[in-house]
């Protein structure tokens, strides 16, 4: 969370593409808009260490959390998402990454998604 949040910094300071508010890009918690299903009868450390989160298209959602906002860039995290309940963080496991920038595209429906 902090790196993502640190770079953000540093490209609003040092790029030269602002926007009319004088930024240029957003920061977005991941784990605001992946969340991980509930695994009933699974191991405690896999609700935690390799969660799974369905694929879904919400604009609103992502709208409403700046995903897509009037920056050109936003800044976010790839494997992270949070538990349905506690909201605690969890990670998706070996993929993660990867995995992540999916599931975000999904989300905002886009027509592709390159790794």
């Amino acid at each position: 969370m902090m790196s993502s949040g640190i770079g953000c910094r540093v490209l609003n300071r040092d790029l030269n593409i602002a926007s009319a508010d004088g930024t240029c890009c957003s920061w977005v918690d991941a784990r605001e808009l992946l969340v991980a299903l509930e695994r009933l009868g699974a191991a405690e450390e896999d609700k935690f260490l390799n969660a799974d989160v369905i694929p879904r298209k919400d604009r609103e959602l992502a709208e409403s959390k700046r995903l897509k906002s009037h920056h050109r860039v936003v800044i976010t995290q790839g494997f992270v998402a949070s538990t349905p309940k506690s909201h605690q963080t969890c990670v998706l496991g070996r993929g993660g990454s990867d995995t992540s920038g999916a599931l975000f595209a999904a989300l905002l429906d886009a027509l592709r998604y390159e790794i």
